[in-house]
């Protein structure tokens, strides 16, 4: 079984090197879910390797998305300042400072965070 794990894993490594981030994080999750599903079902490894395997794959695709959807969190540091997006009445939305004005969705972040408007791909300070 551990031969198969690490089989597996230099194939996911190998591959990846062609996909995107999103697929990556789903190829990644998919390889660490199944070797922690098999080593934790003792009684069907195999099963345990499939349901770890679909639930790393979702989880490491969702984190890989929302990684890009919201890139980085922390303001740069120096003079660079960037706009501050404008609050909308649907909480966890704000507007984009940048043209066209779209919202944006910036649940997860705290009121100072950088964020980025995935319309413009320009930063922004949430307010």
């Amino acid at each position: 079984m551990q031969f198969t794990s690490i089989i597996a894993l230099l194939c996911a490594i190998t591959l990846s090197a062609c996909a995107s981030r999103k697929q990556k994080g789903a190829l990644y999750g998919a390889g660490a879910g199944a070797a922690i599903g098999a080593a934790v079902d003792r009684d069907n490894p195999r099963r345990g390797a499939g349901i770890g395997a679909a639930v790393g794959a979702a989880v490491g695709s969702v984190i890989a998305e929302r990684y890009d959807s919201g890139t980085s969190r922390e303001q740069p540091r120096g003079r660079t300042r960037f706009p501050v997006a404008k609050r909308t009445d649907q909480r966890g939305y704000v507007w984009s400072p940048y043209p066209p004005h779209q919202p944006v969705d910036v649940r997860g972040f705290r009121s100072g965070e950088v964020a980025v408007d995935p319309t413009t791909e320009k930063p922004f300070i949430i307010p």
